[in-house]
């Protein structure tokens, strides 16, 4: 009963607002620190670097009759015996993807770390080229995998549109 009394008997309204202006400090501290680990994090992400004459180069592409005249015989060979004549169109076609990327300047093992370089602000068919990519590595990493006729024929306009983005082939 004495201790129900003590209880009853304590400045609940004085408990509430010291505990009220606590969780308001610690709020207005975790806003600050969350603040400052988000500059902090941003600081620390990796800078790509474009080279300079990579824009020069890629004006340099435009219109190459050698460029046109390689696309226009991968888009052949995907029709010329189905369904093998499929996959190793779109195989030749990310390579040649990956050849071009390299002639624009991007360095890089990899076509994936040529695709870092780029800016998607600046590539507008980035996205597309990034998705018919990895299908291209299902492709060729995934036992089993085959692309139908249809399915070939989207990587291939997903790699046309990124050439024709660069304006190496007329839309």
């Amino acid at each position: 009963m004495e201790i129900i009394q003590n209880i009853e008997t304590l400045p609940w309204g004085n408990i509430f607002y010291l505990l009220r202006d606590l969780f308001i400090v610690l709020d207005i501290a975790s806003l600050f620190l969350l603040i400052y680990f988000i500059r902090q994090a941003l600081s620390m992400r990796p800078k790509f670097k474009i080279p300079k004459d990579h824009f020069e180069r890629k004006e340099m592409l435009k219109g190459d009759k050698e460029l046109i005249k390689r696309w226009s015989e991968i888009k052949k060979k995907s029709t010329l015996h189905p369904p093998q004549s499929y996959s190793l169109a779109v195989i030749e076609a990310d390579t040649f993807i990956d050849s071009l990327l390299t002639r624009m300047g991007l360095e890089g093992k990899t076509m994936k770390e040529k695709l870092d370089q780029l800016d998607p602000e600046e590539i507008v068919t980035l996205k597309t080229l990034w998705r018919v990519h990895r299908i291209r590595n299902m492709l060729v990493h995934t036992a089993g995998f085959t692309l139908s006729e249809k399915q070939a024929q989207e990587v291939l306009d997903g790699y046309e549109m990124f050439l024709k983005e660069l304006e190496i082939i007329e839309t």
